[in-house]
């Protein structure tokens, strides 16, 4: 197949995230994992730093990529990554509900991109960067839901240890 897209704010990039986008790279050419800006979300770090932590999260996956988006429509964006297809995670009924009314838009906006849907293996559907996020402010303990090296990043901004 051809070339995706993943996009989304990850804040961060969790194992439910990484189990898309493993799943993902075995289905297509290329896969760029798209990270954005939303305006009604306040990410812990820039997404400079979020590429970084992405970029070593996805290290042992060659077909994929990480990008920053340009501040413009996710359509226009895949469109400049010569993609033609967005790829969207869902946990739950909720998530797909969400994800299906932002299809209709894009499909309007860009009917030529499609988007297919993934849904999260049952290991990792619970799993939430907002929930990471909040357990790691209160306690540090949410080591289960993203990769070694972003929980310690986390941690260590979260709890005083030096970065």
């Amino acid at each position: 197949m051809g070339v995706a897209v993943f996009a989304g704010t990850f804040d961060p990039f969790t194992k439910g995230h990484l189990d898309i986008v493993e799943r993902a790279s075995r289905m297509f050419v290329a896969v760029y994992i798209l990270i954005g800006n939303n305006p009604s979300k306040t990410p812990t770090f820039t997404r400079n730093i979020r590429a970084e932590l992405i970029k070593k999260s996805v290290s042992h996956l060659p077909r994929v990529n990480v990008a920053i988006s340009s501040e413009r429509l996710l359509v226009e964006d895949i469109k400049l990554l010569r993609a033609t297809i967005n790829i969207r995670g869902f946990r739950n009924a909720e998530d797909m509900g969400y994800e299906s009314k932002m299809e209709d838009i894009n499909r309007i906006l860009a009917p030529d991109i499609e988007t297919i849907y993934m849904k999260s293996l049952p290991e990792v559907a619970h799993i939430s960067s907002s929930a990471y996020t909040e357990i790691m402010k209160l306690s540090g303990k949410g080591s289960w839901m993203v990769d070694e090296h972003t929980h310690k990043f986390y941690k260590d901004y979260f709890h005083g240890e030096p970065q």
